[in-house]
């Protein structure tokens, strides 16, 4: 199953609050969700969708703040601390709901938590239970605060108040959430931030890019294929170009891409390709899809360059990998200038005089070299981001479009 993670705003809250009740609150009579409680607390709430069928499926949902909702409660459980509550670096965990009782399902969930988490600069979670206990203490290192709060759901039941240090995780729950100490996020992991994905100026590239391929794209392309096998993602998928050069190893292909005219090409072409079962491209960000397998392999072909921030994107990439995974990574380089490129153009123009894209295809790319120029990253660079995601660089190629593109190959 493929999902979508993201914050709740104006926009999306009353589907997670319905989700939330659906979920949790519905079977605890005393417990009362509104959207204006949500909002005024401040609380961090995200929603977890499941996007391999339309519409939408939302399943679950999380929160994080710096106050619980129940004062009184919260007051109880600071009583027992050992040392003060503060609210910079510590976070209570509320409006935790999942619709599904599948491992994988609660594995892709709890990994989300912690990533935001972190993201947000929390050390220290603590969580309101009403069981579990022992499932927090051997996979997360859980401590226990207090036993029995007073704390009215509305039905007989034991509530336990626990707390879970971001960095203290056992390796045995690292491996349950697929996560790794050196692929942790940090406060400085930004997210990258789109107004209206759909509006994305690569809409305009998406015609032109889809009529013209040309050979050192091909040449690229065909350098690849022989590496992908298993389950793979095509990250910044674009039109699917690659999806038409994987071979019989490739049991399941994913792209993703913020351009949702470039998705819907993509799985126009993707349909045409032989067993197209096999093909499916989504329109989300790549930060916030999550599956419930892991991939085999994922390929970041002329994307990185687009990203506002590759290291926090390299670490996801390393949350999605199976162990042994690879991650493809081809950007242009330092030697990607204008003149370059206009060498590049008049070298193939010619094989497609007769593409009425062509014009297009000139300018865009031209236009594409001089906003990316600060993002045609050196191998070094590059290479250190990997390493600081958990990844091993296994493989470097430079030659790509006349010694313009960098081509690494990390695993996991």
């Amino acid at each position: 199953m493929s999902f979508k993670i993201e914050a709740c705003n104006l926009n999306n809250i009353d589907v997670a609050v319905k989700t939330l009740k659906e979920n949790y609150v519905e079977n605890f009579p005393a417990i009362r969700v509104t959207k204006d409680k949500i909002l005024g607390k401040g609380i961090s709430l995200y929603l977890l969708s499941d996007i391999s069928q339309v519409p939408h499926n939302p399943i679950a949902t999380f929160g994080l703040s710096s106050a619980y909702d129940d004062e009184d409660v919260w007051k109880e459980v600071r009583a027992s601390l050992s040392d003060d509550f503060d609210p910079k670096k510590d976070a209570v965990v509320g409006q935790l709901s999942i619709s599904s009782k599948d491992v994988a399902i609660t594995r892709v969930v709890y990994g989300l938590l912690l990533d935001k988490a972190q993201q947000m600069g929390y050390e220290r979670l603590f969580f309101i239970l009403r069981g579990n206990v022992d499932f927090y203490k051997k996979l997360f290192n859980a401590i226990l605060i207090k036993s029995d709060c007073n704390y009215d759901i509305g039905v007989d039941r034991k509530i336990s108040a626990l707390v879970v240090e971001t960095k203290e995780i056992k390796q045995r729950g690292l491996r349950f959430l697929n996560r790794n100490l050196s692929s942790c996020f940090n406060k400085s992991d930004s997210l990258i931030k789109r107004e209206i994905m759909n509006k994305s100026h690569w809409d305009e590239y998406s015609s032109a890019f889809d009529s013209i391929i040309t050979p050192p794209q091909v040449e690229l392309y065909n350098t690849i294929a022989p590496l992908l096998s298993g389950v793979v993602l095509d990250a910044g998928c674009g039109n699917g170009n690659l999806a038409a050069f994987v071979n019989g190893e490739v049991s399941t292909y994913h792209g993703v891409d913020t351009s949702l005219d470039m998705v819907q090409k993509a799985n126009a072409n993707l349909q045409r390709l032989k067993e197209p079962q096999r093909f499916q491209a989504f329109h989300v960000q790549l930060e916030e899809f999550v599956n419930t397998h892991q991939y085999d392999v994922i390929t970041l072909i002329n994307s990185v360059y687009a990203m506002d921030n590759p290291s926090l994107v390299f670490k996801h990439c390393y949350n999605l990998l199976a162990p042994g995974g690879l991650l493809i990574i081809a950007n242009p380089n330092e030697n990607m200038t204008k003149s370059h490129m206009e060498m590049m153009i008049e070298l193939y123009e010619s094989q497609f005089s007769g593409n009425p894209a062509v014009a297009d295809f000139k300018r865009l790319n031209l236009q594409f070299v001089t906003q990316y120029q600060h993002s045609f990253y050196t191998l070094d660079k590059i290479e250190g981001w990997l390493e600081q995601a958990g990844l091993s660089v296994t493989n470097r190629d430079c030659t790509h479009f006349h010694g313009a593109m960098n081509l690494i190959v990390a695993k996991k």
